[in-house]
Order: C-alpha cells, then sequence, then structure tokens
C-alpha cells in the first residue's frame, strides 16, 4: 500500500473531510532507520535506530495538524492478529499478512486479540495517550515473519535480540 493511501484510510476512518485532511508531514526522526529523536530539540539519539515510520503531523486546508489520543487506526492489510505487546506509549499490534509480511501498529490502545482477522481498512485501535515528552502518534513497522515463530514470547526487545531486518511499510 502507498503512503497516501493509507492517509485516505485514516482521513475517511476518522470522519476527516477532506480539506482536513489531505497528506501526511515528516520530520527527520520520523523515518525508517532515523537515529535521532523528532519528539526533542537539537540531535538527541535514539537507543536503537527507528525500525518504522512515525505518524504524527499531516497537513490540511487548515494548514498542519496532529493526531490526537482517540483516533482510529485503520488496517494497511489484510491478515491476522498473531501478538500483541506493551511498549513505552501504550500496545504494539502484530498482523501477519499471506505473505508473511508482519506489520506493526506501536503506541495504541486495542481491543483486538490474537486470532481475530482484520481486513485493509478495518479499524485496529486508537491512538494511545501518552505522559512525558513523548507526544501521541501512530508508529507502524513492516517485517518478514519467522514460520515457526512462537507470537507469545514476541515483544520489542525480542525482536531487537532477533536482529530483525524491518522494512519500509509503505511503498513510494
Amino acid at each position: 500500500m502507498e503512503i497516501q493511501s493509507f492517509a485516505n484510510l485514516y482521513r475517511e476512518i476518522n470522519l476527516l473531510a477532506g480539506e482536513q485532511f489531505s497528506s501526511w508531514c515528516f520530520m527527520p526522526g520520523m523515518g525508517l532507520g532515523d537515529g535521532n529523536k523528532w519528539w526533542v530539540d537539537g540531535a538527541e539519539k535514539r537507543a536503537v535506530v527507528h525500525e518504522g515510520i512515525d505518524f504524527f503531523w499531516y497537513e490540511g486546508q487548515r494548514g498542519r495538524s496532529h493526531v490526537q489520543p482517540g483516533d482510529f487506526i485503520p488496517s494497511c492489510c489484510d491478515g491476522k492478529v498473531v501478538a500483541c505487546c506493551p511498549d513505552f506509549l501504550g500496545c504494539s499490534l502484530f498482523v501477519i499478512d499471506e505473505n508473511f509480511s508482519c506489520f506493526v501498529f506501536s503506541h495504541i490502545f486495542t481491543t483486538l486479540l490474537v486470532g481475530d482477522l482484520v481486513t485493509v481498512g478495518s479499524q485496529l485501535g486508537k491512538i494511545a495517550q501518552t505522559n512525558g515528552p513523548v507526544p501521541p502518534h501512530l508508529h507502524v513497522s513492516k517485517f518478514m515473519a519467522g514460520l515457526d515463530w512462537d507470537w507469545s514470547v514476541v515483544t520489542w526487545q525480542w525482536l531487537h535480540q532477533q536482529q530483525i531486518a524491518f522494512v519500509s511499510p509503505f511503498g513510494g
């Protein structure tokens, strides 16, 4: 899926009219492989390079706005929920598609359970409220899943120990 298609799904699921949401805006530190934190001034380094894309700012006719806690999160793939684990701002939901691509939607609140099926555009959860210096945002990652993984042990720490190769979750 292209990033603009994801923007359209986000706009639709959150009932934002076209003039309120036209495209995502990104700053240094929000992209895959970035080494700096985007939410602080200066060049403060992350503990590990960024594993995905952070969605926070978007552009519309009224100017730049940002996502809000409680905004709905659309799925960008058809798949099955295989894991859900806490992260430092909420929880991370792992959805695997028919090609064994695993999409991770992080810093969210969800009521989905392991085994639930999702389709493109279906609601995965909501952006979580955060406390502290990191504002509420959606983090999306993608990697190729192992066929024999025990998903019950999957956490961010476990993924880093496996040296997972993260790829861009959206084409183009």
